[in-house]
């Protein structure tokens, strides 16, 4: 089983090298807090890729900096986002999978970031800052009500939807179970709107 010691060890020596892609993934039985792997993150001058997987990023010291980071993958984490994001001040595309907030709280400020994804999570509010965003897609799960603000006066494609549970939002016998308004994918086109809808079933 690797401590938080020995895999903060490794990735210093992981910066020596220079690389220019960096990946690091824990499975879940590795895990020392939460099933997370605990890092503190160090600079990494020249990567311009960096994946994190199952891993509780501890702190990001202000003297970190990643000048040529360009896409940045965080799958399973859990740590202070905005803190992450403003020392990557070339950010093109970031991708959030299963990720973990102190709060249920997304909060992505960035004034490079072009592409966000995000996939399945359970969210109330969103805030989205991002004057150089082109493509969003956003994926989670709404137990009651959701909040969502986006700032990105030149997005070109979006894809948001919405999974509800079965307490959420009821018609009569049917629960609304997925809504995704879609932009249009050609000038002119109208926005689709998808709804999903189930029918409630009663236990007798």
């Amino acid at each position: 089983m690797s401590s938080t010691a020995q895999v903060n060890s490794l990735l210093f020596v992981a910066v020596e090298l220079e690389p220019k892609e960096f990946i690091a993934s824990f499975p879940s039985s590795m895990g020392l807090l939460g099933k997370s792997i605990i890092i503190d993150l160090p600079c990494f001058h020249r990567t311009t890729s960096i994946m994190l997987d199952h891993v509780f990023i501890r702190s990001v010291p202000v003297s970190v900096k990643f000048p040529m980071l360009e896409r940045l993958s965080l799958l399973h984490c859990n740590g202070n986002l905005n803190a992450l994001l403003s020392c990557c001040p070339r950010l093109c595309t970031l991708l959030l999978s299963g990720i973990l907030f102190e709060t249920c709280d997304l909060r992505v400020n960035s004034s490079s970031l072009q592409e966000l994804v995000v996939r399945p999570f359970s969210i109330e509010r969103v805030n989205i800052i991002a004057p150089m965003l082109k493509k969003l897609e956003i994926l989670f799960t709404v137990m009651l009500e959701v909040n969502i603000s986006v700032f990105a006066p030149i997005m070109e494609k979006v894809w948001l939807y919405c999974y509800y549970t079965e307490e959420s939002i009821v018609f009569y016998l049917w629960y609304l179970e997925l809504l995704g308004p879609q932009a249009a994918e050609r000038q002119g086109q109208l926005p689709l709107l998808h709804i999903r809808a189930k029918l409630v079933t009663f236990l007798r």
